[in-house]
This record gives C-alpha cells, structure tokens and sequence, in this order.
C-alpha cells in the first residue's frame, strides 16, 4: 500500500496484536520482506513515528511470513508546496467612444 503524506501529517500511528510489530526498513529490504537489519524496531501494540522530513519510508512486520502476505506499508512524505501567487488584478480596458 502506498500513502502520499503532507508535512503537516506530523507522525503515523500503528496499533497492532502483540503477535506483530513494526520495523522500518531499507527500500531493498522492504521489496525482499527481510527483516533481520531494520532501521528501526517497534513492539508494543501501539506506535508513533514522527513524518517530519521529506522523503520516502518503509515498514514491514517483522513477523515470519507476514510481509509477504501483504503486512508491508511505505510512505512518502512530501514537502508542502507554497500556494500560488495571486494574479494580480486587472482593470478591464476602458473605451472611449
């Protein structure tokens, strides 16, 4: 599954069975569900992970077989974008007749 994240999603929470947890993974980890080198590592039932930078991030159980049966998530986080200038307003052409 993928999710598109403005920066002002400030963190993503995960709540989960004991039986599971989180992981955070490299991209190559994440495509071949391997879990035994996570950036990160999250037990407990419950988890917020702070957004706060751009870019992309990748989570997976850590459970065997979980993974690739689909338990996998990534993220992308984009940087907010400015609002477009405001046009700036334009008499209409006055004619004299």
């Amino acid at each position: 599954e993928k999710r598109e994240l403005k920066l002002t999603n400030v963190f993503t929470v995960f709540q989960y069975t004991p039986n599971h947890d989180v992981l955070e993974v490299s991209k190559s980890d994440y495509d071949s569900c391997q879990a035994s080198n996570p950036i990160q590592s999250y037990s407990g039932g419950t988890t917020s992970i702070p957004l706060s930078s751009q870019g992309k991030k990748y989570f997976i159980c850590g459970t065997s077989g979980h993974c690739s049966q689909g338990m996998k998530v990534q993220i992308d986080t984009l940087a907010t974008s400015a609002p477009p200038p405001a046009s700036p307003s334009s008499k209409p052409p006055t004619s004299s007749v």
